[in-house]
């Protein structure tokens, strides 16, 4: 146990010396596991799919994976959402399934913007920042949905 512990340290800082993440991906990843990031009363939705899975390696830190869909589901909630890398950044279009519409707030680690969403349940949103994503709808009297963190 001691010579794994060793080697994944070794491991580590070699990764790190050769090929060292930038500062703003490092400070989105701690900024997107802290305790604020999770709300006890919330609803998880689940991801029910995801195009990006299985059709090859995707871009982390460079620009331009194309364009996925996911579909999320949960708490009376369907959420089906088309994320796109853009030169601005990233661009969002999604339909909320509800039996009560509500509004969809994108959050990413240090910001967050609330999308209209119209009386079919469309959203979407444009310009925003490339990394990790996550969605919460709002619905009267009910707990706060989330998507779990993906990526923009």
């Amino acid at each position: 146990m001691i010579r794994d512990a060793a080697l994944l340290a070794e491991l580590a800082a070699g990764f790190a010396r050769r090929d060292p993440l930038p500062g703003e991906v490092l400070r989105a990843a701690r900024q997107a596991w802290t305790p604020s990031s999770r709300r006890g009363s919330d609803r998880q939705l689940a991801v029910v799919r995801d195009t990006a899975l299985g059709v090859g390696p995707m871009s982390v830190r460079g620009a331009g994976y194309g364009r996925h869909t996911l579909d999320f589901a949960g708490s009376g909630v369907l959420l089906t959402v088309e994320v796109s890398r853009e030169a601005d950044g990233v661009r969002l279009s999604g339909l909320l399934d509800s039996a009560h519409l509500g509004t969809v707030v994108v959050h990413w680690p240090d910001g967050a913007q609330t999308l209209a969403v119209d009386g079919i349940g469309g959203f979407g949103g444009t310009g925003l920042p490339c990394g990790p994503l996550s969605l919460a709808v709002h619905r009267p009297g009910e707990p706060v949905a989330r998507t779990p963190w993906f990526l923009g």
